[in-house]
């Protein structure tokens, strides 16, 4: 199991941890887990070094932290790709397309007759765009 893996799993426990130590009892009254539950995530976040004890209880390392903040942006980036999907698939498996690329992407798929509305409001968008990233004409019957 990966850290990411065990980070995203992890996540309650460690955005509490996040703002400071917290004993097993403050993590039981704010995550929906049980006592034997808290006791095997606490471990196996002491085990990967994202948590530590400290006086207090328990705080998430700075391993933690980046492996919580990778972990997010892992899954919003694969969020990403399967809302572009539709629009990506068509495409050569080579094109150099960034993840970066897809993130908060609009994919828009009509049929014939609605395309010369989507053309038009597409024009429109992009006469009064401050930012535009790219525009991918597929055509297919």
């Amino acid at each position: 199991m990966t850290i990411l893996h065990i980070a995203g799993r992890r996540s309650a426990i460690l955005d509490y941890l996040r703002d400071g130590p917290l004993d097993k009892r403050d993590l039981l009254d704010r995550v929906d887990a049980s006592r034997s539950t808290i006791d095997r995530a606490i471990t196996e976040l002491i085990d990967h070094e994202m948590v530590r004890e400290v006086s207090g209880g328990y705080e998430t390392t700075l391993v933690g932290v980046l492996a919580l903040e990778r972990s997010r942006e892992f899954g919003r980036d694969a969020d990403a790709i399967a809302t572009a999907a539709p629009a990506l698939s068509p495409l050569w498996k080579e094109s150099d397309v960034a993840v970066e690329f897809v993130r908060d992407a609009e994919v828009s798929l009509v049929a014939e007759a609605e395309g010369m509305r989507l053309l038009a409001a597409l024009s429109s968008a992009i006469r009064t765009a401050d930012e535009i990233r790219a525009v991918f004409p597929q055509i297919a019957r």
